[in-house]
């Protein structure tokens, strides 16, 4: 039992740590869009901290509403 809770939390990680990559390839292609756009390191930074404050407040909802 405890040697499959092991390969549970190894695959687990192995996917947290793919996806996070993935997002991070992602997400510098469009930052790096967007500043060619024009916009400044500052307005970059607000819309991205924009974007995760939805993203967690939609989390938040669906988890309370799920739990």
């Amino acid at each position: 039992m405890l040697a499959l809770l092991a390969v549970t939390v190894v695959v687990s990680v192995l996917g947290i740590a793919s996806t996070t990559s993935l997002s991070v390839l992602e997400r510098s292609r469009e930052s790096s869009l967007l500043r060619a756009l024009g916009l400044s390191t500052r307005q970059l930074g607000a819309v991205i901290r924009r974007e995760a404050l939805v993203i967690s407040l939609v989390a938040t909802v669906v988890g309370l509403v799920v739990g």
